[in-house]
């Protein structure tokens, strides 16, 4: 291969990596930032920002509540029934996203929330930004239930879902003899139409941070509905 050629392809790979490198070097800066207390002390005016924008869709399924706090979840899914085309959709997503090609996640564009509404607790499904499955815990489930680590078996079944900077849970229901398994997150990192979220391609200051508040405030307001659902 002629040595110019080689050259170029080695400042452009190692450019790529360098960029990729220092933006999530930023966007980890960003998020820390914005646990201190003094910015979560404004989570009410944060939410109130991320569901007027970016968040409109999610905030459009429940016109006529107060949404206490919401955080990003895993879909739910039973993986032995994923099919092979799923499966290779998902593969080439995550090879995408490590070299940093955006567009291509709207080949499986998906993003999942819980969203807390008094003392009922709401799953619901964006699917190529259409909301596609909807369901909503009660009190009665919630008193029942737990919130416990990751296995290793989760992280590695579900290791796109887990896979970042963010801490992963999962809270386990029991509804009317069958088990429900929800991963969720610490932090939102997906907006609805299943993209990650960035700094550097949106016009809402340090959203990352912001949306790093939104998990916090999750925990909390779920702690007060639910103290036994601590974590």
């Amino acid at each position: 291969m002629n040595p110019l050629l080689i050259a170029a392809i080695v400042v452009v790979f190692g450019g790529s990596y360098v960029y990729i490198f220092m933006l999530q070097k930023k966007n980890k800066q960003v998020a820390k930032e914005y646990e201190a207390p003094g910015m979560i002390a404004q989570s009410q005016e944060f939410q109130d920002e991320l569901l007027q924008r970016m968040f409109n869709p999610l905030a459009q399924r429940f016109t006529s509540q107060e949404i206490d706090a919401f955080t990003e979840c895993a879909y739910i899914t039973d993986l032995t029934s994923k099919t092979k085309s799923t499966l290779l959709t998902g593969l080439k997503v995550i090879g995408y996203s490590l070299i940093g090609v955006r567009a291509t996640y709207t080949q499986a564009a998906n993003a999942a929330y819980l969203v807390l509404i008094g003392e009922d607790l709401h799953y619901i499904l964006f699917q190529e930004g259409e909301l596609t499955d909807f369901f909503t815990m009660t009190r009665s489930q919630l008193q029942k239930a737990k919130i416990i680590d990751l296995s290793a078996v989760d992280k590695t079944t579900r290791v796109y879902s887990t896979i970042g900077d963010k801490v992963s849970k999962k809270l386990i229901l029991d509804n009317n003899g069958k088990t429900t398994e929800i991963i969720f997150f610490d932090r939102v990192s997906k907006g609805t139409q299943g993209i990650p979220l960035s700094d550097s391609t949106t016009n809402i200051k340090d959203i990352l941070g912001k949306c790093r508040v939104m998990g916090i405030r999750f925990q909390d307001k779920l702690k007060e509905q639910y103290p036994h659902l601590k974590h």
